[in-house]
């Protein structure tokens, strides 16, 4: 059997097993899909595989219903080109154009530091919601992930209490002035406050889940 991979498809699958467990979710049949599967992951860095049997069929749709997984949903992210399959939970998806043989593709290479970055949010389903899901950002990655880098790093400084300083224009001199409600920061606090923004532009792994779902296979 001949099968033709997605440009980049193996780099992404390793660095997504770095920090996601990985599941391959499809809406075919299983006697057709495993032999495919076997190619496109022959180190097994997928834990679990769903076929068609595991979808919900709705509207003469095949519906991959992610409350199945028995995982807590604000850690579950999909990657589709169909929106029909994630109707049921659209916050926890992140569309990909479907893929037809253009061998200079690079739309896993654009997603993965979107994925990167998702990972380390409390709940990806606000982030894609509010930003995945606009249609401001649709259909451009960097857009994407400079807006999450964004939202991301001011939940962080809002989470440690920390306020900008207010603006003052006089003329054609700009002035800083220090909130009333913000303390004061000393040189140390200042470098942490940086360092602490930086870090919230690195990619940070976690321990990917582990929990059986033997009820659904």
């Amino acid at each position: 059997m001949y099968v033709q991979k997605r440009p980049g498809v193996d780099a992404f699958l390793r660095s997504m097993n770095a920090i996601f467990e990985i599941v391959i979710y499809t809406a075919s049949i299983s006697k057709y899909a495993l032999p495919l599967i076997e190619k496109l992951d022959p180190f097994n860095m997928a834990t679990h595989k769903l076929f068609r049997s595991h979808c919900t069929l709705s509207a003469n749709s095949f519906i991959k219903d992610l409350s199945l997984l028995g995982r807590d949903l604000s850690k579950v992210i999909i990657v589709d080109n169909s929106p029909t399959s994630y109707s049921f939970q659209p916050d926890n998806a992140i569309p990909i154009p479907t893929w037809i043989g253009d061998t200079s593709d690079t739309m896993l290479t654009k997603i993965s530091p979107i994925l990167e970055m998702l990972s380390t949010v409390p709940d990806v389903r606000i982030f894609i919601k509010k930003i995945v899901r606009n249609t401001a950002y649709c259909g451009s990655y960097q857009k994407i992930l400079e807006q999450l880098n964004s939202e991301i790093v001011k939940k962080k400084l809002n989470a440690v209490g920390y306020k900008p300083p207010h603006h003052k224009v006089i003329g054609r001199t700009t002035t800083l002035t220090q909130s009333a409600t913000t303390p004061k920061l000393g040189l140390s606090e200042t470098a942490k406050m940086k360092i602490e923004t930086e870090q919230a532009q690195i990619s940070c792994r976690v321990a990917p889940i582990h929990i059986k779902i033997n009820s659904i296979i």
